[in-house]
């Protein structure tokens, strides 16, 4: 990753890691949580909080990446990785 804030921009869906930097300003439910949730799977909450999530994967085709979602998973958990339980899959 060639620029560090990168991984500020990073979200995870449905195992597939999308780069929302230009759809986080426009998100018509507003950006400031998406500030407490980078590098994190949104699958449950896109599923509990958008009624059209048909539409949802139709706009975050747009930001697909090809990174690989368990590291970014593992960088963002915010404890020790040697205290999870052996095979621990977020």
């Amino acid at each position: 990753m060639s620029d560090p804030n990168e991984y500020l921009y990073l979200y995870i869906f449905e195992d597939k890691v999308y780069n929302l930097k230009d759809w986080i300003p426009v998100h018509p439910g507003g950006n400031i949580w998406f500030c407490h949730a980078y590098g994190r799977d949104l699958t449950h909450v896109i599923y509990a909080y958008h009624k059209n999530t048909d539409l949802c994967k139709q706009i975050l085709a747009k930001y697909v990446t090809n990174h690989d979602p368990k590291p970014l998973l593992k960088r963002f958990l915010n404890v020790p990785e040697h205290i999870l339980p052996e095979g621990f899959d977020a």
